[in-house]
């Protein structure tokens, strides 16, 4: 019985050594790592040293994932566990994005569905409707034509409007599927319509136009309206990516191509002290004729600019306590960088109305200066707009042909106060951007659907107000908003000129030379410029013969210009000392 007693203690103490131990083991090699989802937390064994990798990105309705934390610092995908330890989720709550329906009465036509888009989306336009008799003229907004440009933010119902049909003649309207849109077609009786040009809709390959499921015989006589619908096969070729090695020049967004089709030339990029030559593939010169059929890579060939002056030069640079500003000569265009102490006071656009053949920028900068409350300080500023857009300006010169050749000012708050000057001359009635100034020291764009008619604009002239915005300018299109580069801009080179925002306090001028060593700026340049630059906001300003950049010293009264031509202006945007 004692043997069998002592044989109980040792098995005890061995069994409670080797507990011991195991934990001792466990301690030492072994630790737990808990993960926290708001209330919701699991636990892992892992060893010592143990590198977590890819970790879980845990789901939350109406949140985005961003990173797990110890709760001292963000914890990347290769995390060595060392301790116990407790990570914690961390989420960004999602943006609301708030949406809208448009209705579409056909006034007695064919239906026409309506659309679900978010708010700042653009309607697209729909398919013409048809009705017995009448010929489809336009949609329209409250007795107004509608411009299909104009960004959303309430539900809306478009009414369309017809013509009577006094001849015998039929519409045949050519419903694309989402291709690239054609113009309807009116056509005698029993003449025939011409086959319009194929449409190009992404992902798909143009087969045929079917009228009532049937292809199209292109020779029948025309006896009524008829609508001809595209019919597409599913493009089944490899889609590829062309990127584009700009060798430290300015970005150039990659494209993608279906096989067999043709690279879009891009902008040339910008290389400062180089001139851009070519693009090369495969240590050949590339022809974009070639049709793709692999992913690609095209690097940008630069000449060296030979040039015995600095890449920079500092036409003029002035600094006080409230105004500090630096032109800088890059060759091809002149940066303007522009600190002030107070945006919100010290930005000011100046007008000089009557507007038609008034003068150049700098005339109407000593224009503004001329008061003695500006003797002693210092200005820089540039043209703000002329003309609104092309086609304004084309409708303008038709109504008045002897304002062709001057500017109009854009200015639609002037100290506050919503003011137009053209009530006594028909102008055209078109939507425009325009930019203000807010009492929170930064940009906003603001769309008008009319540019004369203030009370179709009552809402969006109250919501500057409300924002503090004193003074307007317009011109456009904007190229960068937000932080975010508009990818509609077009990449032809012209004389130009923009204004970026940096933060509350810093600003950017951009004017393009007019001499022979520059062939002007894109669009699509500006804004990648204005990009490297941090702007958050940027927007292009009238160019040109106008294109120019304006400096009142301090203690004079007599502006002076920088890279200016001489086309007339009626305003100007300028920082004030």
């Amino acid at each position: 019985m004692r043997k069998f007693l002592g044989f109980i203690r040792f098995t005890f103490y061995i069994s409670l050594i080797a507990i011991i131990v195991f934990f001792c083991v466990r301690y030492f090699n072994y630790f737990k790592v808990t993960f926290v989802v708001d209330d919701i937390a699991y636990t892992k064994i892992v060893k010592k040293g143990e590198i977590l990798k890819d970790l879980d990105e845990p789901i939350k309705e109406g949140h985005t994932f961003l990173y797990w934390t110890d709760d001292s610092t963000i914890i990347d995908n290769e995390y060595a566990v060392n301790y116990d330890t407790v990570l914690l989720a961390v989420f960004e709550k999602d943006a609301e994005i708030e949406s809208y329906y448009v209705s579409f009465d056909s006034a007695g036509g064919s239906v026409v569905e309506g659309q679900v888009l978010n708010k700042g989306d653009t309607i697209v336009e729909p398919v013409v409707p048809t009705k017995d008799g009448y010929i489809f003229k336009e949609w329209q907004l409250n007795g107004k034509p509608y411009d299909f440009n104009t960004p959303i933010d309430n539900d809306v119902t478009l009414k369309a409007t017809y013509i009577k049909r006094t001849a015998k003649k039929y519409v045949v309207t050519f419903n694309t599927n989402g291709g690239t849109k054609i113009a309807n077609k009116n056509i005698a009786e029993k003449g025939v319509v011409k086959m319009p040009n194929n449409p190009v809709k992404d992902g798909y390959i143009f087969k045929e136009w079917q009228l009532n499921g049937k292809k199209y015989d292109f020779n029948t006589k025309i006896t009524k309206d008829i609508t001809l619908n595209a019919v597409y096969d599913v493009d089944n070729r490899e889609l590829y990516v062309v990127k584009f090695d700009t060798k430290g020049g300015t970005t150039i967004k990659e494209q993608y191509v279906r096989s067999g089709g043709k690279i879009t030339i891009p902008s040339n990029p910008l290389k400062e002290g180089y001139k851009f030559s070519n693009w090369i593939y495969n240590n050949e010169a590339y022809n974009f004729s070639t049709k793709v059929t692999s992913n690609m890579v095209l690097t940008a060939v630069y000449v060296k600019v030979e040039n015995n002056t600095p890449s920079t030069k500092i036409i003029r640079e002035y600094a006080s306590d409230t105004l500090k500003y630096k032109i800088e000569d890059k060759g091809a265009y002149a940066i303007t960088h522009i600190w002030v102490k107070d945006a919100y006071n010290q930005f000011n656009v100046g007008i000089k109305e009557p507007f038609p053949q008034l003068a150049i920028s700098n005339s109407i900068m000593s224009y503004v200066s001329k008061s003695k409350n500006y003797m002693n300080k210092e200005m820089i500023g540039s043209n703000a707009s002329g003309i609104v857009s092309n086609a304004f300006y084309v409708k303008v010169a038709q109504a008045m042909p002897e304002w062709k050749n001057s500017s109009i000012s854009p200015a639609v708050l002037v100290d506050g106060k919503v003011k137009r000057s053209f009530t006594n001359i028909s102008i055209p009635k078109l939507g425009v951007q325009t930019y203000g100034l807010k009492s929170d020291g930064y940009f906003n764009y603001y769309y008008l659907s009319h540019y004369n008619d203030v009370a179709a604009n009552e809402l969006e002239f109250n919501k500057m107000i409300k924002d503090g915005v004193r003074n307007t300018f317009a011109f456009g299109p904007v190229l960068i908003h937000n932080g975010v580069i508009n990818n509609n801009l077009k990449h032809d080179n012209n004389i130009r000129q923009a204004i970026g925002q940096i933060d509350k306090n810093n600003f950017v001028l951009i004017t393009t030379t007019t001499t022979n060593r520059s062939k002007g700026l894109s669009h699509s340049s500006l804004a990648s410029i204005m990009k490297e630059l941090k702007c958050i906001e940027a927007y292009n300003l009238d160019g040109g013969g106008s294109a120019s950049l304006i400096y009142k010293p301090k203690g004079s009264n007599t502006s002076k210009s920088v890279l200016y031509t001489s086309r007339a202006v009626a305003d100007i945007i300028y920082f004030v000392e």
